[in-house]
């Protein structure tokens, strides 16, 4: 409880399934072309809600799920302009190399972390987690070595 009596306890919040009909009705997926621009306040106005507040976000990041999910759209933003954009093939392609090497960084976060930790210090459990997370980085690591082409050294000198 709070000062007020009152309880601060949070649930998930309000559905966002209504909102993103309303926002699914006013932009139908045969509309959704590679390139259209949605301004953020379009879609604010679609959902009575303003730009860039916290409903706006969880709303519209709905939105962009239910696309990439249902209909194999994937919408990017253009801040620059205000606006979401329907991406192409090109720049999902993009996207996906993005999400790629945030992935990889966090894996190489995540091996950095591993060595500062003090085996003595572990229960027999937590060493066992420990170790399973060191494999698993590891593997993750070495796939994306292979995936990445090999540079032959310069013999034409």
């Amino acid at each position: 409880m709070n000062d007020n009596g009152t309880n601060n306890l949070f649930f998930g919040g309000i559905p966002t399934a209504t909102d993103v009909k309303r926002i699914m009705d006013a932009y139908p997926v045969e509309t959704l072309t590679s390139g259209k621009l949605i301004g953020y306040d379009e879609i604010g106005a679609v959902i009575n809600e303003p730009v860039r507040s916290n409903r706006w976000r969880s709303v519209s990041n709905a939105w962009r799920k239910r696309l990439e999910d249902e209909s194999s759209i994937l919408i990017g933003c253009k801040p620059e302009k205000k606006a979401f954009v329907v991406l192409n093939d090109d720049e999902k392609v993009d996207q996906e190399n993005r999400k790629y090497r945030g992935a990889m960084k966090g894996v190489r976060r995540s091996l950095k972390i591993h060595t500062l930790v003090d085996l003595k210090q572990l229960s027999d459990e937590r060493r066992a987690e420990h170790h399973f997370y060191e494999q698993r980085a590891k593997k993750i690591l070495s796939i994306a070595q292979l995936r990445q082409p090999k540079q032959l050294p310069d013999m034409t000198e």
